[in-house]
């Protein structure tokens, strides 16, 4: 079994949506962004992304407005990759006026994203709800695209049915409360617990009193 008990250097979101990285930031000391954090991404858009480089990502062709009535406001789906963006583009019908400062933006995301995954120090990324076959095609993107990157996945979710092998582990979390403030204690405590040799070694400092993240924040 691998050692888990690593001083990690950074804790990235891998998906599916904001929700992951609001309950990062708000437990540690890390208030840059990540190419995952503010967009739903299901897990293997995100595989296939990290596999390809993002060669495909925000391609302009691929890019199309959505009402959104469902959930309430519109968006732009990259129809290309199946990734939403809620929080970028101007979510209007004219919303390819703002593309060059988007596209702009995510190539820069994209390139600390390299730059973190090959820094040589031991990143620990955060997925919820990804199925074993998911969770492995995450596993297999990163280590095929990083392979000098020591690095752990690990997906938590209500009801997992696989517990995990090898760099991934899938564990279980009680997602009590119906706003994500609600829920925050019980992401602080299993994340606190399982980051202790990070937050003792100082490699990752826990935040003494959390604050809500605005989304998009950067």
């Amino acid at each position: 079994m691998l050692d888990w008990n690593l001083n990690f250097h950074k804790v990235i979101s891998l998906g599916p949506a904001c929700e992951t990285t609001y309950y990062i930031r708000r437990l540690i000391e890390q208030d840059e962004a990540y190419v995952f954090d503010w967009v739903i991404a299901p897990p293997m858009q995100v595989a296939k992304a990290i596999e390809n480089d993002f060669s495909d990502f925000i391609q302009r062709e691929g890019l199309e407005y959505r009402s959104g009535e469902a959930i309430g406001h519109p968006y732009i789906n990259d129809s290309v990759l199946g990734i939403e963006f809620h929080h970028d583009f101007r979510n209007d019908a004219d919303f390819m006026d703002t593309y060059e400062d988007v596209a702009k933006k995510y190539a820069f995301l994209i390139e600390r994203f390299r730059e973190v995954c090959t820094c040589g120090k031991p990143i620990l990324f955060v997925q919820q709800h990804a199925t074993e076959t998911q969770a492995r095609a995450l596993d297999a993107a990163i280590n095929a695209r990083f392979p000098d990157l020591t690095y752990r996945l690990l997906v938590l979710d209500i009801a997992p049915e696989w517990p995990g092998e090898g760099r991934v582990r899938v564990a279980a979390i009680n997602y009590e409360g119906d706003t994500w403030d609600k829920r925050f204690p019980v992401w602080r405590d299993f994340l606190g617990d399982l980051l202790k040799t990070s937050f003792d070694a100082g490699s990752l400092t826990l935040r003494s009193e959390p604050e809500p993240v605005p989304d998009g924040a950067e």
